[in-house]
């Protein structure tokens, strides 16, 4: 019984890069033809492979949908959850999680820094979208549509000498972002914060959220907070890849840490 399911899980794997026939699966796995079509042909009526015009198998319609469904289920705060609190042992500052809703952008999470001043940042509470550096990274990653609902959305309101003024503002320090691959909130909606703030990718690439590294400014700078980035994304990175993301060949997903 092990031997059949390690097998039909090594075809999957197999066909999931490229479909093949069943004698080429064969000779990659080391079954005989007619062990591998007796396999193909079971997964087939149970809908996890197909088999293509080409004569070629590959991954079923139900495989895709029993994937999509564990998706769904699985909850960005939990599975972060821990990651968030390693990173904060290690950084010694505070990380915040937030998600997309729309063209809005919500604390999900908050991990305390030890021996750092309480912030006014709390779970449930919306994100500025045009100050908030976890607000400005999944935005710079979104959709246009969901950009041009966030821009009509915002109302730009000046807290400090930092903050972004305009429509034309943001979207340049969108672009910015997205090129760079992270963000920093300067001190723009009080002047005595700051943070660095990563996106985080679901299966889709989407950035479906983004966590923040974030300290009173007199304790660390943008340099200092810039100095984890390295922790920062490594823990994006376990966070979504978690969630079913696979980082481009080329690298992180649009990242520079220069």
């Amino acid at each position: 019984m092990g031997t059949s399911v390690e097998r039909a899980l090594d075809v999957l794997e197999s066909i999931s890069s490229s479909p093949k026939k069943a004698g080429a699966l064969g000779e990659e796995l080391g079954v005989h033809r007619s062990t591998m079509v007796r396999l193909l042909q079971t997964l087939d009526e149970r809908g996890y492979v197909r088999r293509h015009p080409s004569g070629k198998w590959g991954i079923g319609f139900r495989l895709i949908a029993v994937s999509q469904q564990a998706l769904d289920s699985m909850d960005l705060r939990e599975i972060a959850r821990p990651h968030l609190a390693k990173l904060s042992a290690a950084a010694g500052h505070t990380i915040h999680l937030a998600a997309r809703e729309g063209a809005a952008v919500y604390y999900v999470d908050k991990v305390e820094g030890e021996g750092e001043v309480r912030m006014r940042s709390r779970v449930g509470a919306e994100a500025r979208l045009h100050t908030a550096g976890v607000a400005k990274v999944i935005m710079a990653f979104a959709p246009r549509e969901i950009q041009d609902q966030a821009i009509e959305a915002c109302t730009f309101d000046r807290f400090t000498s930092t903050t972004i003024a305009g429509a034309d503002e943001l979207r340049r320090e969108w672009a910015l972002i997205k090129r760079r691959g992270w963000a920093t909130d300067d001190g723009e909606q009080e002047d005595w914060i700051n943070c660095v703030a990563v996106p985080v990718f679901d299966a889709t690439g989407d950035a479906i959220g983004g966590l923040s590294v974030t300290a009173v400014r007199s304790i660390a700078t943008l340099d200092d907070l810039q100095a984890h980035l390295s922790a920062i994304l490594a823990a994006r990175d376990s966070i979504s890849q978690e969630l079913g993301w696979s980082a481009p060949r080329s690298g992180r997903s649009g990242v520079s840490v220069t």
